[in-house]
């Protein structure tokens, strides 16, 4: 691994954590306990399924937050959304380029064929 994928690594991991304590600690500033607020926060910034807690776990939702809260997990969610489009994996070859060829075998049925 390079210097430079290694440094960019790190970046995103601290920028990762350092948003879900952000998160965590603006949601506990709604009156949130400290699962709901860092289970809200993971689920909203990684895009995950459901949180821990009786507010967003497995029974519940978001729909008795505070809206402020709302609006503070909005703030993390659109932009790992709205990057999906960004991201440039092409850049990242995983596989060795081999040309390949698709043969397609088109049938025709008729309409006037009885189905069975």
């Amino acid at each position: 691994m390079t210097d430079e994928v290694g440094a960019s690594v790190l970046a995103f991991l601290c920028l990762f954590l350092g948003s879900i304590v952000a998160g965590t600690v603006m949601l506990s500033a709604f009156g949130l306990d400290l699962d709901t607020s860092l289970s809200a926060t993971v689920t909203a910034l990684a895009n995950v399924g459901l949180g821990i807690g009786p507010i967003v776990g497995p029974a519940g939702n978001f729909s008795s937050l505070p809206d402020g809260a709302k609006w503070v997990l909005s703030a993390f969610w659109v932009p790992s959304m709205a990057s999906l489009p960004l991201r440039r994996t092409s850049q990242i070859q995983l596989l060795p380029k081999v040309p390949m060829v698709v043969s397609l075998k088109l049938s025709r049925k008729s309409s006037t064929e009885p189905k069975v």
